[in-house]
């Protein structure tokens, strides 16, 4: 049956397939191209920059750094901020209202349970219990279903969906899936797939729609009965919710790389060591660092 349902899938789907990422196969190490540079910086807990000037906080001490050339300065002691508590919100807003407030706001658009589509529709992914398929399904105005890969394994990371800016194009990464698969988000046909050659999960596009960034690696084999919740997160008015202090600590696989994703590229521009810890954007570029590296890329 599994050749059977490749078969079908293949066929089912129309859009251009990237040949595979080869996935790491030693000890970490950041890799970066395409105009991305990366270095590698040992248990780091914070980056921030303000007016130009960049300072790293690890467990032990602090570090200024160059965001030029990522260049690292004296080493001088500190502590690093400690995590904030996350609630999770039950009762969200309804999912138009909720992208209405992300985009006038200029927040990123996060990957989630399910999605709004330009035509006031709603984009699920639905998994059978029943065999080893899935499905994309549009409600609203004229319902559409697709078939879809399977989030294989007791267990599910339910944020598997997230909506461009423009709303042209979708994204859906069902961990422990290894492709990131980009859709139209109204007629549900596939345009393009990038495999990454590991479990791979989503965090959220930058608000610009250049960048996907996401996670990958790490155990499928959870020590847990639930579902991953999909819900949002509960923030005060005003504050994105998948801003960097609350999404890290959205439950999620421990992933052993942060994963960047050129959108207009169609590819892999950088796998980091490290699960993602900030997103810092800067004129004309934008810093990413993860627990283990800190990558500098081009932002139009």
């Amino acid at each position: 049956m599994r050749w059977i349902w490749i078969l079908v899938w293949a066929s089912g789907c129309v859009g251009a397939r990237k040949a595979p990422v080869p996935a790491p196969q030693q000890a970490p190490e950041a890799v970066a191209r395409g105009g991305a540079q990366a270095i590698q910086v040992s248990d780091l807990r914070d980056l921030r920059c303000t007016a130009g000037v960049c300072t790293i906080s690890t467990a032990t001490h602090t570090r200024s750094l160059d965001p030029a050339t990522l260049r690292l300065g004296e080493i001088s002691v500190g502590t690093s901020p400690g995590p904030q508590a996350v609630v999770l919100d039950e009762n969200p807003p309804k999912i138009a209202a909720r992208w209405n407030r992300q985009i006038a706001a200029g927040w990123r658009s996060p990957f989630q349970e399910a999605i709004p589509t330009p035509t006031d529709g709603r984009v699920s992914y639905v998994r059978s219990l029943a065999s080893d398929r899935a499905q994309l399904l549009r409600t609203g105005g004229k319902m559409r279903a697709h078939p879809a890969p399977r989030a294989e394994g007791p267990v599910a990371y339910r944020r598997w969906l997230a909506l461009h800016p423009t709303g042209q194009q979708a994204y859906l990464a069902p961990w422990p899936h290894t492709e990131i698969i980009a859709l139209d988000p109204d007629r549900l046909l596939t345009g393009w797939r990038l495999d990454l050659g590991e479990p791979t999960l989503g965090l959220f596009v930058d608000p610009t729609g250049q960048y996907l960034i996401g996670e990958s690696g790490g155990s499928t084999d959870l020590d847990r009965l639930l579902d991953f919740s999909g819900d949002p997160i509960a923030v005060p008015e005003g504050v994105d919710p998948v801003g960097d202090p609350h999404l890290a600590q959205i439950p999620r696989p421990v992933a052993t790389h942060t994963v960047i994703v050129d959108l207009s590229k169609q590819d892999l521009v950088a796998r980091l060591p490290g699960t993602y810890l900030r997103w810092v954007p800067l004129e004309g570029q934008v810093l990413i660092a993860t627990t283990s590296a800190i990558a500098r890329l081009p932002l139009d």
